[in-house]
Order: structure tokens, then sequence, then C-alpha cells
């Protein structure tokens, strides 16, 4: 027995049946080829192929999207996802110039940051028993992170750099340890 090709009210191939002697009229005795990734389509004379991209999900423009129609992938297709902006982490903000400052890191990071030599001031001022370094002191050892947008980190600053602080800090220190700028010896490398 003959067979005939069945395709949707689209036109698109939907199987294949016995022929009973009477066409249907969504069929036709024409033999479609199927190929892989193509899917057949009777346009009233012949089969065509249109592409199947059927179910594919990628993105549109940097949107996420689904095929949900047989034919060419839309225009700005990419199966890769868009590239993620930068981000270095939640230790860090981005600042309105595009640059990413740090605002948030370890007691340690904030001792190296603050320099030697700063240290050796603040344990000096210490042993000679300044009650306002003591406190800084106290409070930078207790604290497990310390974010520059916190704002007991601003006033530690701040206060090392007053004279009851010792002036351990200069105002420049200040501004670099609370823009989140890593300490570097004069004269070192950058």
């Amino acid at each position: 027995m003959t067979k005939v090709y069945l395709y949707d009210a689209s036109g698109y191939f939907a199987g294949v049946d016995e022929d009973h002697g009477l066409l249907p009229n969504n069929a036709t005795r024409t033999a479609p080829e199927v190929l892989e990734g193509f899917i057949p389509r009777w346009n009233g004379e012949a089969w065509e192929q249109e592409e199947d991209h059927k179910g594919e999900q990628g993105w549109v423009n940097g949107e996420p999207h689904t095929i949900i129609e047989y034919g060419p992938l839309p225009s700005g297709w990419s199966a890769d996802p868009p590239p993620q902006p930068f981000h270095p982490g939640p230790d860090y903000d981005e600042q309105e110039d595009g640059a990413w400052v740090r605002v948030r890191f370890t007691r340690k990071d904030f001792m190296l940051w603050c320099g030697l030599d700063k240290l050796i001031l603040i344990n000096a001022a210490i042993a000679e028993g300044n009650p306002t370094v003591k406190t800084v002191h106290d409070l930078l050892m207790a604290a497990e992170f310390i974010s520059i947008k916190d704002a007991d980190t601003v006033q530690m600053a701040y206060l090392l750099a007053t004279p009851e602080g010792g002036s351990i800090l200069t105002p420049a220190d200040v501004a670099r340890i609370l823009a989140g700028q890593e300490y570097r010896e004069p004269g070192a490398a950058a």
C-alpha cells in the first residue's frame, strides 16, 4: 500500500499514513526529505526545508529566550550567555567613575594598609598609655571585618589623625584608607 505524507495547517510535516485512496486535504503523495536541523514544509506544490530550532534556549540581545517557532534564528541570537559585568566581589563598591574601591576588609588588611611605620606608632602610643589609641586598637582587634562605609571605621581613622590619637595617621592617610587604597611604603613600586 502506498503512503501519504501529512502536514499541519501551517504546512509543516506531521507524519505518514496509509493511502486509502482518498487523499485528505492536509496530505500529499510526495515524500519529503527529512534533514537533521530542518523540518519539511509543504508549499502547495513541493516540500521546502525550514530551519528547526524549536525549543532551543539562548539569548536575544542579551535577554534569555526560547525558540517557539520554526524558521531561522532571530536577529541578535546567541547560544552563549552575555558577558557578565566585572564585579570583584562583595568587599568592593563601584564608584561613579567606574573604578572599584574596596570597602570591606579584614582586620589584618586594615593594619597592613596602615603600614608598618603606623603600626609601630600605634603600639608605642599604647605603651605610653594613650587611651584614644588604645580604644581604636581594641576596636580593631574586636572586629572580624571592617567597612569603610561603617561610621566606626571612619571615626577610628579620624581619631588616629587627631592629637589625642597621637597624630599617627595624616589626613592623607585617612583619605587613602577611606578610599580603600592600599598603603605603600614611600618609594615602593606600585
